[in-house]
């Protein structure tokens, strides 16, 4: 669009022919402001060709886009299809075996099982022995073992003064449906008696067709000689069975006792006695386990002139430790 402006310093020269054939021309004039039929005349004519331009530029861009419209569905509709080549799918890789170092082969750390028996050492006493881990230990006092409750079972020894070390004790029912009560095995140490006074017994059998006492006897148990002796007490439906065993060692009278108690039987109906044969073989198992401290040896000097030798006084006793059997 043209911009026409109106300058009143210049005059403004321009002649316009409306009609070629009219008569009258329209002449300059001095005057500073110009016709105004003459602007009007003006501005009307470039209006009029803006729009006829403006409208034929909308003409061109309507006819373009209809003539891509129709390309298009021209092409949509007479498009050949070209035959793609078929893609072959890649044949799959087989991945290399992996490179495995040799493992070290893996140790199975198996359960240690806790063996059977325990071993009980008294190192003041020197003794130990060896019993069922399922069996009960008693030491100090409670390893005096009362009969029925009332009499104290174990010290045979011909005088007082003994001291009990251990006592084992089997389960009370280990023998269901008899008349067992109750078994134990026993250790006790007296350190005043003499080896003949340690061959003795406080209490003896006395069952024999005289009712004279039974002398002691003579047995040997693990490599071990002992001097026995047996007992019995017995009340109406309760009886006691006991048995002892003396050995002197190291200036001290030892004795291992086994004990049965019986209790019910023609009391109560169902009840049949205990083999008690059994029974103490179970008792006598501990009591063939027993090891006690060796003698103690004292070294002899040889002379060495035919004068007596003088006393030092470095003659010592030896104790020779206590070996132990099976796991604490």
């Amino acid at each position: 669009m043209k911009d026409f402006r109106w300058f009143r310093s210049q005059p403004f020269e321009s002649q316009l022919s409306i009609n070629p054939d009219h008569p009258q021309a329209i002449q300059n004039s001095d005057a500073a402001t110009p016709r105004p039929g003459i602007a009007v005349a003006r501005s009307s004519i470039s209006f009029n060709g803006l729009v006829l331009g403006t409208t034929g530029l909308a003409l061109l861009a309507l006819a373009a886009i209809a003539c891509t419209r129709q390309a298009r569905q021209s092409n949509g509709s007479t498009a050949i299809n070209v035959p793609q080549p078929a893609i072959q799918p890649a044949p799959a890789m087989t991945p290399a075996p992996a490179i495995v170092a040799d493992a070290k082969p893996v140790v199975k750390k198996s359960a240690r099982k806790r063996p059977e028996k325990v071993t009980y050492k008294n190192d003041v006493y020197g003794v130990a022995f060896q019993y069922p881990r399922r069996y009960a230990l008693k030491t100090g006092d409670e390893a005096i073992i009362d009969w029925f409750g009332s009499q104290p079972a174990g010290m045979n020894f011909v005088d007082t003064g003994g001291v009990a070390v251990a006592a084992v004790e089997l389960p009370r029912g280990l023998y269901p449906g008899t008349d067992y009560r109750d078994a134990f095995f026993t250790v006790s140490v007296h350190r005043n008696l003499s080896e003949t006074q340690c061959s003795q017994f406080a209490v003896v059998d006395s069952s024999d067709s005289d009712e004279e006492p039974v002398a002691p006897t003579t047995v040997n148990f693990g490599g071990q000689v002992y001097s026995q002796s047996t007992a019995f007490d017995g009340k109406a439906f309760e009886q006691a069975y006991g048995r002892y065993y003396h050995v002197y060692n190291n200036g001290a009278c030892y004795e291992m006792a086994l004990g049965l108690e019986t209790a019910g039987y023609g009391a109560v109906d169902g009840i049949t006695p205990v083999d008690r044969d059994e029974v103490f073989h179970k008792l006598e198992g501990m009591l063939s386990s027993v090891r006690l401290r060796p003698e103690e040896k004292v070294a002899e000097t040889p002379a060495a002139s035919s004068k007596p030798a003088e006393n030092s006084g470095n003659e010592t006793a030896v104790a020779t430790p206590l070996q132990n059997e099976g796991a604490h």
